[in-house]
C-alpha cells in the first residue's frame, strides 16, 4: 500500500461528508492521489470527473499541500461561490479573477480595482487572459503555479455559455510552443460532469489533451487506515473492514460511515465467522431499513436525486439501470444513460461492462422501486403492468384512440426505457390493425343493407306491377335495375369475402355475379366492370409464387441481393432470417436485443446491414456472420448503403447518423423534428432523401448539407422512391397517398393508393411500372402514369415492406 507522507495527528476519527483534514489519519491513500500528484508535477493539465462523495475534495487538498511543499504556488477556486444562475458574464468572470487576486496573494503587490477599469474595453474572456499573462506568471516569476478549480458542474447552472472560458485553459496549453512561461502553468478540474455536457466543440475543449484521473472505490489493498482506527477497540478489525467494503463496494462516504457507526457500537462476542453477520445487521438497520428517514448525512438521497432530476431521460435512465440489476452487469457502450448512471454513482465500470457498485445500492435502489418511480412518469402505467404480466400477449391492456395519441404527445418530450418503447409500438400496431378492421366491416355492413333495399325496392316494383298494368313499363325498368343492384351487391359482398380472407366464399359470390349478368342480358358498363374487379381479386388472391414462414412475430424489413438469389428478412421477434429465393431457410441470423425494422444488402452483396430498436446498427457478412456493431445510442428505424458501398446512413429517432462501413460516425443530422421512418439514396449516389413522422421529406447531398425540405403530406411519411434518372421521386403516406415528385418540390401527381397507410413502393427500373403495399394487407401495381393495373389480395395482415427482384 501506499503510504501518505504526511504525519497523521494522533487523535483518529472517521469523517463523514466534506474534506478530511490534510492529516487525518482515516484519509485512505488510492491509486489516484498518486496519479493527479504526478501529472500535475510533469505540468499536465488534469481532471477529475466522478460522482459526488468519492473524496475529490479531500484529495484535492491532499495533493494541493503536497504541491505546496514541493515548492508550488497553488490557489483553489470553488465555482459554486462565484455565482449562478443569476449571475452575468462579466460578473462571473470578475469573480474568477478575484478569487484568484486573492489566492495567489497578490492582495497590496495589484491593485485589482484600478486594473479591471483599465480594461473596460476589452470583453470578460479577454481579461482574464490578460490577467493570467500580465499579472499572475509576472507575479510570481519563477515557481510553478497550479490552479485548482473544483465544482465545475456548476457552470451547468449558469445562463449562459462558458465555452470561452474553457478554451482559454487549452489556449494556455497551447501557448507552452510560443511562451515558455506557461510550461510553468496548469490547471486540475473538480467535478461531476461529462466533457461532453461541459463543451460541445471538440476542437476548444481542453479535456481531449488533458490527464483524466480515474478515482475507484476503496480497494481492499489501500485500507490499513480504516483499519488502525478499530484497533484497540475491536478485535478482528481487518476481518470488520474487509466486511464493510463488501457493502459499501469501496465508496468512501459509505465506508467512513459505517466504520464510524461500527466504532458507536457494543459489539456481541465476536469470531471470524460473526463478524459477516454483525456487519449485515448494522447495514440493514443502520443505512438500508428506513433509508429515506435516516439518511443524514444525506448520501442516498443524493443518487436518487441525481436519478430523478431530468424527468424527459427519467424513463430511459431507470430503464438501462434496471436491466444491469436483471442481467446483473451490461457492456460499457458510453450512452447518454450509463453517462448518467455512472455520474450518480449508482453503478461503477468493471473492465468492458458496467455493474451496481454495492449491495447497498442495491438493495435500496432495487427493482420495486426503479418499477415504482417508472409508474409515477408513465400516464399508462397500469395497462403496461398488465401486458407484461401477460407476457406481452393480453391485447386487451394496449392503448388505442386518444389515449394512444395522448400517450405517444407524452413521449416525444421523454427518453423511455425500451419496454416503453415496445408497449407504444404494440399499441400503435394493434390500434391500426382494429381501425382497418372496423372500417372493412362498416363496408361489408353497408353492402349487405344496400342489398336488403334492393330486395325490398324490387319486391315494391313486382306489387306494382301486379296492381298496375298501367306500371309495367316503369316496374320493368325498376326491376332491371335492381337486378343490376343486385349484382352490384354480390360483387361488393364478393370483395368483402376477399378483405376478410375468405377466398372460396369471394370466388363464389364473384362467379354468381358474373353468370347473373350473364343471364340478364343488360349491357351495364358500370356493373360489368364492378364484377369483372370482384372476380379478378378473387382469382388473383390465390397466386402467389412463394410463402415464407418461420418468424414469430411481425415481419418489417426484406430485401433481396442483387443477383437475385438469396433473400433476408427482419423481424420484431429480434432475428434475422436469410433464405434461398426457392424459400429453402438458410440461416436465422440473431445478436439484436430488440426488435429489428429493417435489413439492407450492400451492392456488392458483400454484406447486409440491420436496423434496430436496441440502438444498434449491425454488420453481418452475407453468409449472416457478426462483423461489427455501430452504437447509435438511439432507435434504428433504417439503414441503408451508399451505392460504392463505403458510406451508411441510420435512421436514427429523430436523427440521421452517417457512418463508414468501418464503423466510424461522421455526422449526425438534426432537422427533423419527429422519428425518421426512411433514409435512400440516389442512383448516382450524390444525394439522399429521408422522411419522418413530421410529414415532412428533406434533400440532403451527399456530405449531410441540407438542401430542401418537401411538404404536402398529411401524416407520416413511411417510404420514398427515386426514379430511375433521379430526376423525381415517389413518396408513401400514412394518409393513403403516393406522391410523385420534382426536385423542386412541385408535386407532379398524387394517388389516392390505399384505404389506409402506404407502407412501402418499389419501381422496376426497366418498365417505370411500380408497387405499392399498405396496411389494408394488399399490393398494387400501377402504371408509370399512376394509373392502377392490378391489385393483389393474400395477406392476412398489413403489409409493411416490399422487394423487387433485380433481374425481372
Amino acid at each position: 500500500m501506499q503510504t501518505d507522507t504526511n504525519q497523521t495527528d494522533s487523535f483518529y476519527e472517521y469523517q463523514v461528508g466534506g474534506s478530511l483534514r490534510i492529516n487525518a489519519p482515516s484519509y485512505v491513500v488510492r491509486h489516484g492521489d498518486n496519479q493527479l500528484y504526478q501529472a500535475l508535477l510533469k505540468g499536465d493539465f488534469s481532471y477529475v470527473l466522478n460522482t459526488r462523495q468519492m473524496g475529490k475534495s479531500s484529495l484535492r487538498v491532499r495533493v494541493k499541500n503536497r504541491l505546496q511543499k514541493e515548492g508550488y504556488r497553488c490557489a483553489s477556486l470553488d465555482l459554486t461561490s462565484i455565482g449562478s444562475e443569476t449571475t452575468t458574464p462579466i460578473k462571473w468572470y470578475k469573480g474568477l479573477i478575484w478569487e484568484l487576486w486573492r489566492g495567489f496573494n497578490l492582495i497590496g503587490k495589484v491593485n485589482l480595482k484600478a486594473w479591471w477599469s483599465e480594461q473596460a474595453d476589452f470583453s470578460p474572456i479577454q481579461r482574464l487572459d490578460h490577467f493570467i499573462q500580465d499579472i499572475l506568471l509576472k507575479s510570481i516569476p519563477s515557481q510553478p503555479i497550479v490552479i485548482f478549480i473544483d465544482e465545475i458542474d456548476s457552470v451547468l447552472g449558469l445562463s449562459f455559455a462558458v465555452d470561452d472560458f474553457w478554451a482559454l485553459i487549452r489556449f494556455c496549453y497551447n501557448q507552452r510552443a510560443e511562451n515558455k512561461e506557461y510550461n510553468r502553468l496548469t490547471f486540475a478540474l473538480f467535478g461531476v460532469a461529462t466533457p461532453s455536457e461541459l463543451i460541445q466543440a471538440k476542437e476548444r475543449t481542453p479535456f481531449n489533451i488533458g490527464t483524466a484521473i480515474e478515482l475507484r472505490g476503496f480497494q481492499p489493498h489501500e485500507i490499513k487506515p480504516l483499519i488502525e482506527g478499530l484497533k484497540g477497540s475491536l478485535t478482528y478489525p481487518q476481518e470488520i473492514v474487509e466486511e464493510i467494503l463488501y457493502w459499501t463496494g469501496g465508496q468512501p462516504f459509505l465506508t467512513q460511515k459505517i466504520c464510524q457507526i461500527v466504532l458507536a457500537e457494543t459489539p456481541p462476542f465476536l469470531t471470524p465467522e460473526t463478524v459477516p453477520q454483525w456487519i449485515e445487521r448494522l447495514v440493514r438497520s443502520q443505512i438500508i431499513a428506513d433509508w429515506e428517514t435516516q439518511d443524514e448525512p444525506e448520501h442516498l438521497h443524493t443518487i436518487r436525486n441525481r436519478l430523478l432530476r431530468n424527468e424527459a431521460n427519467i424513463g430511459s435512465i431507470l430503464g438501462c439501470y434496471l436491466e444491469i440489476v436483471q442481467q446483473a452487469q451490461i457492456p460499457l457502450d458510453n450512452s447518454l444513460e450509463q453517462r448518467e448512471l455512472l455520474l450518480s454513482g449508482i453503478v461503477e465500470k468493471r473492465g468492458a461492462c458496467l455493474r451496481v457498485r454495492s449491495p447497498i445500492y442495491e438493495m435500496v435502489f432495487n427493482r420495486d422501486w426503479v418499477n415504482q418511480q417508472l409508474d409515477r412518469l408513465r400516464p399508462y402505467s397500469s395497462p403496461l403492468q398488465l401486458w407484461v404480466k401477460s407476457n406481452y400477449q393480453e391485447e386487451s391492456q394496449l392503448l388505442r384512440g386518444q389515449t394512444l395519441l395522448d400517450a405517444q404527445s407524452w413521449a416525444k418530450n421523454h427518453r423511455l426505457s425500451d419496454l416503453d418503447y415496445q408497449f407504444l409500438a404494440a399499441s400503435e400496431t394493434c390500434d391500426r390493425r382494429e381501425s382497418q378492421q372496423k372500417l372493412e366491416a362498416e363496408k361489408l355492413k353497408e353492402t349487405h343493407r344496400r342489398l336488403k333495399a334492393q330486395k325490398r325496392l324490387i319486391a315494391v316494383i313486382s306489387f306494382a306491377f301486379l296492381v298496375s298494368c298501367g306500371f309495367i313499363w316503369l316496374s320493368i325498368k325498376q326491376y332491371r335495375q335492381g337486378a343490376l343492384n343486385e349484382i352490384q351487391a354480390m360483387a361488393r359482398s364478393s370483395q368483402g369475402y376477399s378483405t376478410s380472407e375468405l377466398g372460396l366464399d369471394s370466388l363464389l359470390a364473384a362467379i354468381k355475379a358474373k353468370r347473373k349478368l350473364q343471364k340478364l342480358k343488360i349491357r351495364d358498363n358500370q356493373t360489368q366492370r364492378e364484377v369483372e374487379i370482384a372476380l379478378g381479386k378473387a382469382v388473383y388472391s390465390g397466386l402467389e409464387f412463394n410463402r415464407l414462414t418461420g418468424h414469430k412475430d411481425g415481419v418489417w424489413g426484406v430485401d433481396i441481393s442483387n443477383d437475385g438469389q438469396t433473400l433476408v428478412t427482419a423481424s420484431w421477434n429480434h432475428s434475422l432470417k436469410l433464405w434461398q429465393q426457392n424459400g429453402k431457410l438458410l440461416k436465422t441470423i440473431s445478436g439484436h436485443k430488440n426488435r429489428v425494422y429493417k435489413v439492407k444488402f450492400s451492392q456488392n452483396n458483400q454484406l447486409i446491414a440491420s436496423a434496430s430498436v436496441d440502438r444498434t446498427v449491425k454488420l453481418w457478412t452475407f453468409d449472416g456472420e457478426p462483423l461489427r456493431t455501430l452504437n447509435t445510442n438511439k432507435p434504428v428505424y433504417d439503414v441503408t448503403f451508399s451505392p460504392d458501398d463505403q458510406i451508411l446512413i441510420a435512421a436514427t429517432g429523430n436523427d440521421l447518423q452517417i457512418w463508414t462501413v468501418e464503423g466510424k460516425l461522421l455526422e449526425t443530422l438534426e432537422e427533423h423534428d419527429a422519428e425518421v421512418y426512411d433514409v435512400e439514396f440516389s442512383n448516382n449516389g450524390q444525394f439522399f432523401l429521408s422522411s419522418s413522422k413530421d410529414k415532412t421529406i428533406k434533400l440532403w447531398n451527399k456530405n449531410g448539407q441540407l438542401l430542401k425540405t418537401f411538404r404536402d403530406h398529411n401524416n407520416t411519411v413511411w417510404e420514398l422512391e427515386w426514379g430511375e434518372d433521379d430526376s423525381y421521386f415517389l413518396s408513401a403516406s400514412e394518409d393513403g397517398t403516393i406522391k410523385k415528385w420534382n426536385l423542386d418540390g412541385t408535386v407532379i401527381k398524387t394517388i389516392v393508393a390505399h384505404n389506409s397507410a402506404v407502407m412501402d413502393i418499389e419501381i422496376v427500373p426497366q418498365s417505370k411500372v411500380f408497387f405499392s403495399v399498405g396496411e389494408d394487407k394488399t399490393i398494387k401495381f400501377w402504371s408509370p402514369q399512376g394509373e392502377l393495373i392490378d391489385s393483389f389480395d393474400g395477406h392476412q395482415d398489413g403489409i409493411l415492406d416490399l422487394a423487387i427482384h433485380p433481374k425481372r
